[in-house]
């Protein structure tokens, strides 16, 4: 089963509605080391997500642009992504 706003749109699974709500709840926690979505909405063709601008890009990009880390950083960044995934975790939010 699919779900749409309206006739003209086209139709989006389920999974896609799952996902907003899973970033609504996230949001609320208003959590360092979490995205925030601050609205959505779409065109005809296309679903938008509006959210948090974060400059400093995601952690794969951080290690391909800089390479292997030192035991230093590597910890820290381990510690916020840990610090992260509790968040998830009690909001009865799995990340898989």
């Amino acid at each position: 089963m699919q779900a749409a706003c309206s006739d003209s749109f086209i139709l989006f699974p389920p999974s896609v509605f799952k996902e907003k709500r899973i970033l609504q709840k996230v949001t609320s926690t208003e959590h360092p080391f979490l995205v925030s979505l601050y609205a959505t909405f779409q065109s005809e063709n296309h679903l938008f997500f509006v959210m948090e601008y974060l400059p400093g890009g995601d952690l794969c990009h951080l290690l391909e642009h800089q390479g292997a880390f030192e035991e230093s950083k590597a910890m820290f960044y381990t510690a916020c992504v840990v610090l992260g995934l509790e968040e998830l975790h009690r909001n009865n939010i799995v990340h898989r």
